[in-house]
């Protein structure tokens, strides 16, 4: 994290932690979406209706994408900002967009690998791509046109335990595989197993300065992923609120109708 990142973190965390010294000003964005992320420099992506929306911090729709023509809705990373993975797990297809959410290529998982069931996909840091083989239970990084690089051991076995991750991706010089049931996942930059962060019953998460952020039972925390202690924020008492993410300066929620930005700014 660059040095303005961290101060920017710190003043968002300072805004979770008091209401004393901060003006939040709010944005909302009307309309009922099924998901929200935001990439590492501020933009907003929202899907609805076989549609990506990206938006800036302000609020402003930028670009729109659909993806209709390919019958299914995909699994999304938008962990970097120049290159937008979507992957749609029931044909193994990977469509990578650029920052206008424009194709740019397509990659046939069928044709470019022998991976059995790869259930996951997400981007790496070196420009490759990770993926979960459903069927042996293991972590794959490939190279962007389905050449394996990387395959773990036997997640099953290592942890002694059957999983079922939902989701993945790569944050902070870290893999994470989220798995509902079981707990998080996590791995180093090689693909090494570490250890299972416990919690459980998340449907996604953010990693931010050392810390895995969540929103659960109407409650937004953290949890230290060194020494596993949690932290409970109090920024929300509105019980159709679904997710809310860190975004830089801003809080987003996503609600039943709508999501809102709250942007910080210190009082003068």
């Amino acid at each position: 994290m660059t040095n303005l990142g961290t101060l920017r973190f710190y003043g968002l965390l300072f805004f979770l932690l008091s209401s004393t010294f901060i003006n939040a000003s709010t944005i909302e964005v009307a309309g009922s979406f099924e998901t929200i992320q935001c990439d590492n420099i501020g933009f907003i992506y929202a899907t609805r209706d076989n549609n990506i929306y990206k938006y800036n911090n302000q609020g402003k729709l930028l670009y729109t994408y659909n993806y209709n023509k390919y019958g299914a809705k995909p699994s999304i990373d938008v962990s970097t900002p120049m290159r937008i993975l979507l992957y749609f797990a029931d044909f193994k297809k990977i469509i990578i967009l650029d920052s206008r959410l424009t194709e740019v290529r397509g990659i046939d998982v069928n044709l470019y690998s022998d991976i059995e069931n790869p259930t996951l996909a997400c981007f790496s840091k070196d420009q490759n791509i990770w993926m979960y083989n459903a069927t042996r239970f293991t972590l794959i990084k490939m190279d962007n046109i389905g050449n394996r690089i990387y395959e773990s051991q036997s997640l099953a076995i290592l942890t002694n335990t059957s999983i079922s991750p939902t989701k993945i991706k790569e944050q902070e010089n870290h893999v994470f595989l989220l798995d509902t049931a079981k707990g998080i996942l996590m791995f180093d930059i090689l693909g090494t197993y570490l250890k299972t962060v416990p919690i459980k019953s998340v449907e996604s998460f953010q990693v931010k300065d050392g810390k895995l952020f969540f929103y659960n039972n109407n409650k937004f925390q953290s949890i230290d992923l060194n020494t596993f202690d949690i932290e409970t924020y109090q920024v929300n008492d509105d019980p159709t609120v679904r997710k809310i993410l860190l975004s830089n300066e801003s809080l987003i929620k996503l609600s039943i109708d709508k999501f809102s930005i709250s942007s910080m700014d210190a009082e003068k």
